[in-house]
């Protein structure tokens, strides 16, 4: 993250992508991070400074694993999904991304299967002033994303939050558990980062109510965010799937 924001609880994303077959490197996605991103402190905080402590010895740390646990690099802590009364509307997808030294990557799946959601828990994103994502697609230029239902439209990833105890009915107050980014963003080989403000007016609920009209609603969903992540989609779906 750049411009001195910070970070909640969010570690650096990197990963990578070791191709194990000819079809895997054609179509992979490699995340290259996701976080959320918040404003620094005031320049203008007047409180007297403090006096440090003085230092006390430590022993030298031992070693961290090459993911360690809980991690955002740990491909176990994503899901891709998403899975409602136990079926997994990815079809032919693993649950989880596959781990690689430096993260986590996954293949998009040839005809007969599709990726939806790749999600991860998160807490309450309120104070969070954007969220950002960067991802690598390593593709052939022949190679073709298809949205599902929508041959003829681009292939698109959307950021998401998700409000937690959602049914995933869309009916009622759910309506409005879970919101995409106002932009649907081309997948296209190589490198690719976006960051959306999470004040921007636009952002759209499942049936494209904007946080502007359901502003209050809007704010719930912040507060009591369960998931974040990105969808996958073209046409008027976000999340139906690629």
């Amino acid at each position: 993250m750049k411009g001195g924001a910070q970070t909640l609880n969010y570690e650096r994303l990197r990963s990578g992508f070791a191709a194990g077959n000819y079809w895997m490197l054609r179509r992979s996605l490699i995340a290259l991070g996701l976080g959320l991103l918040f404003a620094g402190r005031s320049s203008g905080d007047d409180r007297a400074p403090v006096r440090p402590p003085a230092p006390v010895p430590v022993p030298p740390p031992t070693p961290e694993p090459v993911v360690p646990p809980n991690s955002m690099l740990d491909p176990r802590r994503w899901a891709i999904g998403p899975v409602i009364d136990g079926h997994n509307h990815s079809r032919g997808m693993p649950l989880n991304p596959e781990a690689h030294v430096d993260g986590w990557a996954f293949s998009f799946p040839l005809d007969g299967g599709d990726v939806h959601y790749v999600t991860t828990p998160s807490g309450s994103i309120v104070g969070a002033r954007a969220m950002k994502l960067d991802f690598r697609i390593e593709a052939l230029p022949d190679v073709k994303l298809v949205p599902l239902g929508f041959a003829g439209k681009p292939a698109s990833v959307s950021l998401y939050f998700q409000r937690a105890g959602d049914n995933w009915e869309a009916e009622g107050g759910f309506a409005t558990y879970r919101w995409y980014s106002p932009k649907m963003f081309e997948l296209v080989p190589g490198d690719t980062s976006i960051t959306v403000a999470l004040d921007d007016p636009g952002w759209i609920s499942v049936y494209a109510a904007t946080s502007w009209e359901m502003s209050s609603q809007f704010i719930a969903a912040k507060e009591n965010c369960g998931t974040v992540g990105m969808t996958f989609g073209g046409g008027f779906h976000r999340g139906h799937g690629v």
